[in-house]
């Protein structure tokens, strides 16, 4: 019960903290004054909050969670991809490329209003972190 809510408790201050970030990336980055943050306001507010994918992986996750807030749905765990073995590689890769076009040309189109960019910060920083945690446990393993 006392784990239970120390939890609680840090994921009010994250949430909170994300808030207040995002209430002031919002008004700097909101430079038309429309009200939302279209596509490369949202990448500059991920940058200056140093949340920008560095590596194609993390950048695709990123997509995939834009994406997921635009359609209004939960991440799912995307980020390790389905694997598949030699023969179905072409398959594979035609699929992935159709569904990086999908995703670049729903991205392209988002606009995001300031009730919606805590929920995107959170979201991004959850995922980026697990994303960078995994890929320091995968090359640790390597001196195994």
């Amino acid at each position: 019960a006392r784990v239970h809510a120390e939890g609680q408790r840090i994921a009010h201050e994250l949430n909170s903290r994300d808030s207040k970030e995002a209430v002031s990336a919002f008004s700097r980055y909101d430079e038309d004054e429309s009200g939302t943050l279209e596509l490369p306001e949202i990448r500059a507010v991920l940058e200056d909050l140093g949340l920008f994918p560095k590596t194609a992986a993390e950048k695709s996750a990123v997509r995939r969670t834009i994406v997921n807030i635009a359609r209004g749905v939960l991440d799912a765990d995307s980020d390790i991809e389905d694997e598949t073995d030699v023969q179905d590689s072409e398959i594979h890769f035609a699929h992935s490329l159709a569904e990086v076009r999908a995703h670049e040309a729903v991205a392209r189109t988002i606009v995001l209003t300031e009730s919606s960019l805590p929920d995107l910060i959170c979201r991004v920083r959850a995922r980026l972190e697990s994303l960078r945690r995994r890929a320091f446990v995968d090359q640790f393993r390597k001196f195994d």
